[in-house]
C-alpha cells in the first residue's frame, strides 16, 4: 500500500539523518515526496517537509530550515491535523533552541505538548509524542528547570511502559541521563 511506503520511506530518511547520512536521507525524501505527491497525500509530503528542515538545519542553513518549518507549520493549521501541527511546532522549537532563543522554543512545545493534551492519542503518533518530550527534556535541562525535566521524564516513562517498544526504552534511558547530568552541573 502506497500509505505504508511513504512511512518506510520516512523512516529512512530519519535514520539516514540520525546517522548523517544527508544523501541518502535527500535520495529517500525525494522519493517520498514524488509518492506523496502522485497519491495526493499532505500528511506524508509535509512530513517530509519538515524532514527536510531539519537535514537543512543539520547542515547549519538555519534561515532555509526556518522556511521549511514555518511552511510546514502553516500547511498544518490549514490541515487540522494535530499530529503533523505538532511536529511542526516541535520542529521549530528546535530551530529557536538552536538559535538561541530558548524562550520561543519553550513556547513552541508547549503549544505542541497542549495539542497532545487536547486531542490524545487517537489523533496522534505516540513516537511523536516521545520526540517531543526529549526535546522538552533538554531544553528545560538547558534552562536550568530539572524539576520540569523530571515531570516530563516520568510522562515518558508511561508512555514507554504502556506501549513497549525498545525505542522508547531508549528515549526514558536518554532523558534520565540528560536531568542527572544537568543536575550534576548545577551541584
Amino acid at each position: 500500500a502506497p500509505n505504508v511506503q511513504i512511512e518506510s520511506m520516512l523512516t529512512r530518511a530519519e535514520l539516514a539523518l540520525a546517522l548523517a547520512r544527508v544523501d541518502e536521507c535527500q535520495a529517500a525524501l525525494s522519493k517520498l515526496e514524488t509518492l506523496s505527491k502522485q497519491i495526493r497525500n499532505d500528511q506524508g509530503l509535509l512530513k517530509g517537509h519538515i524532514l527536510r528542515g531539519k537535514m537543512i538545519m543539520q547542515q547549519d542553513d538555519l534561515e532555509e530550515a526556518r522556511a521549511w518549518f514555518e511552511h510546514a507549520h502553516k500547511v498544518a493549521q490549514t490541515l487540522e491535523d494535530p499530529d503533523l501541527l505538532s511536529r511542526a511546532k516541535v520542529a521549530m522549537a528546535g530551530w529557536f533552541e538552536r538559535y538561541g532563543d530558548h524562550v520561543r522554543a519553550q513556547h513552541m512545545l508547549q503549544g505542541a505538548m497542549n495539542l497532545f493534551h487536547r486531542w490524545g492519542t487517537h489523533h496522534m503518533n505516540l513516537a511523536s509524542r516521545a520526540r517531543m518530550i526529549n526535546q522538552a527534556v533538554n531544553l528545560w535541562c538547558a534552562r536550568g528547570m530539572h524539576t520540569q525535566a523530571g515531570r516530563f521524564v516520568e510522562d515518558l516513562e508511561r508512555i514507554s511502559l504502556a506501549v513497549g517498544l525498545p525505542g522508547l526504552n531508549a528515549r526514558v534511558d536518554w532523558a534520565k541521563g540528560r536531568v542527572l547530568l544537568a543536575q550534576g552541573e548545577r551541584t
